[in-house]
Formats: structure tokens, C-alpha cells, sequence
């Protein structure tokens, strides 16, 4: 039997796994770092242990080792750390962010976000890496139950670019926090503004599915009703298409039960045969490895790769 607690939305899904596709990545930004110049052999000798280092917190954080990789970038700031390289601001906007990557995933949630929060301050106009920082910095914020913070993060996110398809992720991620913080207001406002903002499609959808099911969570029944109604759905795959059933089901015995048969079967003609929905979800399995490997390989992780993974 489906339930809604089966096919709800996971744009907060398994983290484990996106992290652990992404973990490759990392590897180009921090070979950014080398090719310094230096004059002398006390110097070359220097860059070697250096760039040695670099090659150990690379390899801990490659392989999963986030404690150790921790350790080599606490290192590369504290024993070369007067070191003219380390200093750098060519050399910091790349290790910064990487080294606070490092402390989130190794559970020091309040070192990633002084790590994070650093790098807001020194390179408050930096572009590549940002929208890396804030997301993780709101995913931080979030771990140690500041959602205000998280909510404030991912607005900050979206402002960076509200054009951009990440920005209505994080745009989503932000209502949901905004529910589970007793905003609900403020949350179906975001939910509809950002369903305004989008032509039909995916995401259109997922706002105007997510506000109706809160909505009925919190027993809003016009609303609800409202959301249901107001305009056709564009939906045809998994597991939207199954939330649309459900919730479209109660909402048509809610109106059955209320004596109005007209809306109640507005409501109960948006329910798909079973057979449909059983077609549906076989197409999803097969189709949702190939998206997800798909965006996977071609968004670089300081370009919204952590979302897109995350996403599918």
C-alpha cells in the first residue's frame, strides 16, 4: 500500500549518498592550489612539505576520512601558516571552504560554520564558491537545530541568483523549514511566490504539491481545496502523480462528505486508474538512476552539484 510517508517529498534525502557521489570532485579545487613560484632552495623545500600536505587532507577527503582530512588543514593553517603560499588569498579561497566541508561531514558543525562564516568575510564577493558555502553553512545551521539561521542561509543563497534552477531548490528547502518552524504563513507565501516564479513543470508542481499537502496536515480545507482546484496539473511520473492520487482522494471524500458532489468529483477526477500509477512508478525506477548519474557527472559541485544530487 502506498502512504504518503512513502512517496512525500525527499528534497532533504539521503545526504550520505550525494555526499559520497560528489566526494571525486574535490580533488580539482584543490589541485588549483599548486604551481607557486619561489627563489630560493629553503623555499622549494617548503612548498614540498606543503604540497605534500595538500596531497594528505586531499586523499583523507577523497577517501571519507574527514577527521584526518581535518587534521591536514588544520596543519596547512597552523605550521605553515606564515608561510607567504598559505597566506594567500589565492591559497585561502580555495582551502577555506574545503577545510569547513571537511568539519561538517566529520560531525564539528560549530567549526564548519566559523570555517564557513569566515569565508563569507574575506570573500564576500567571490561568485565560484558561494552558493557552495551558504548551502552547506544553512545544512550546518540546520544540524544544530538554528533554523532561523538555515532559512536565512538559503534566502541568501537564492539572492545570490533567483534565476537559477538551484535557487528554487533551495527555495523549497527554506519552506520546509519554515513549516517545521511553526512559520506556516511565511511558508505557504514562499511556496507560492515560488510557484508564481516558474513556468509549469517539475518544480511548479513540487511547490504546489508540498503547500497542498501541508495544507492538509494542518487541516486548512479551503485551501487545501483551493490548491487542489485552481489550475490543471502537469504531472506524470512518480511519486508526484501518487501524492496528486492520495491527497486528491481525501480531498474528494471530504467534499463527498460535505454534500458537494460537484467539487467532490473535480476532486476524484484527477485520481489515475491503479494500472497508470503502477506504469508510472516502473518508468520511474529505470529513468531516476540514469537523471541522477546524469547530474551528477555534468554539475561540478561548486555549480549546484550538492543540490542536484540531492534533488534526484
Amino acid at each position: 500500500m502506498i502512504t504518503i510517508g512513502m512517496l512525500g517529498y525527499r528534497i532533504r534525502s539521503s545526504l550520505k549518498k550525494a555526499i559520497t557521489s560528489l566526494r571525486p570532485i574535490c580533488i580539482a579545487f584543490i589541485a588549483i592550489i599548486g604551481g607557486f613560484f619561489v627563489s630560493s632552495l629553503n623555499a622549494q623545500e617548503t612548498v614540498t612539505t606543503l604540497q605534500e600536505t595538500l596531497g594528505s587532507a586531499q586523499a583523507a577527503l577523497v577517501a571519507g576520512d574527514y577527521p584526518t582530512a581535518i587534521q591536514y588543514f588544520e596543519t596547512i593553517q597552523t605550521t605553515f601558516g606564515e608561510e607567504p603560499q598559505v597566506t594567500e588569498p589565492s591559497f585561502q579561497i580555495v582551502i577555506k571552504p574545503l577545510h569547513a566541508y571537511a568539519a561538517l561531514l566529520a560531525g564539528d558543525t560549530l567549526q564548519a560554520i566559523a570555517l564557513f562564516e569566515k569565508f563569507i568575510e574575506s570573500f564576500p564577493e567571490d561568485r565560484m564558491r558561494m552558493p557552495f558555502v551558504l548551502y552547506n553553512l544553512a545544512r550546518a545551521h540546520q544540524q544544530i537545530g538554528d533554523l532561523t539561521a538555515a532559512i536565512e542561509s538559503y534566502r541568501s543563497f537564492v539572492s545570490l541568483d533567483p534565476n537559477r534552477p538551484e535557487a528554487a531548490l533551495a527555495s523549497l528547502a527554506a519552506a520546509d523549514l519554515m513549516f517545521e518552524s511553526g512559520l506556516f504563513d511565511e511558508a505557504f507565501s514562499a511556496l507560492r511566490a515560488l510557484q508564481e516564479r516558474q513556468p509549469p513543470g517539475l518544480i511548479r508542481s513540487k511547490a504546489r504539491l508540498t503547500a497542498l499537502e501541508k495544507a492538509i496536515e494542518l487541516e486548512k480545507e479551503q485551501l487545501a481545496r483551493d490548491l487542489l482546484l485552481e489550475e490543471s496539473w502537469q504531472i506524470s511520473e512518480m511519486p508526484e502523480l501518487a501524492i496528486l492520487a492520495i491527497n486528491a482522494l481525501r480531498i474528494g471524500q471530504a467534499q463527498l462528505a460535505a454534500e458537494d458532489p460537484e467539487k467532490a468529483i473535480a476532486c476524484l477526477r484527477l485520481v489515475p486508474p491503479y494500472e497508470s500509477l503502477i506504469k508510472a512508478q516502473k518508468k520511474q525506477l529505470l529513468t531516476t538512476q540514469a537523471r541522477f548519474e546524469s547530474k551528477k557527472s555534468s554539475v561540478g559541485l561548486y555549480a549546484g552539484g550538492q543540490f542536484w544530487t540531492q534533488f534526484y
